[in-house]
């Protein structure tokens, strides 16, 4: 099993919490998931099945939706320091870093978009 294909045994809620994709190959009979989960089930006959969903980060939500170069580029060009920010901007596109690097620099150049409970507009009109 991957890291992905989980069977977690939850003492506080007696539960034998299943990974989705565990839960898939679980449901082929003679599987290695599925010997697993019958030699569980076996050592623990009260506990319940769960599978449990992955957790989403909020982080990724709709805070930072639709933050692309284009935006990046054109929210400096709009703000104190642009000269500067944009000739960073373009050194880092340049460099041929990952858009995740450069986001991050970004978030720290205008910390104002790290708080995802306001939208792109509110950051827009607050800076």
């Amino acid at each position: 099993m991957t890291k992905k294909n989980t069977i977690k045994i939850n003492y506080q809620n007696s539960t034998i919490e299943l990974s989705k994709a565990t839960a898939k190959e679980a449901s082929v009979v003679n599987s290695d998931a599925y010997t697993k989960l019958l030699a569980i089930r076996n050592e623990f006959p009260t506990f319940k099945v769960v599978v449990k969903e992955r957790a989403r980060s909020k982080k990724n939500l709709k805070g930072l939706k639709g933050l692309n170069f284009s935006f990046m580029e054109n929210y400096i060009k709009n703000h104190s320091d642009s000269e500067t920010h944009l000739s960073e901007f373009a050194t880092l596109k340049a460099s041929g870093i990952s858009f995740f690097e450069i986001k991050q620099w970004f978030l720290k150049t205008y910390p104002i978009f790290k708080d995802i409970s306001k939208s792109k507009a509110d950051c827009i009109l607050a800076a």
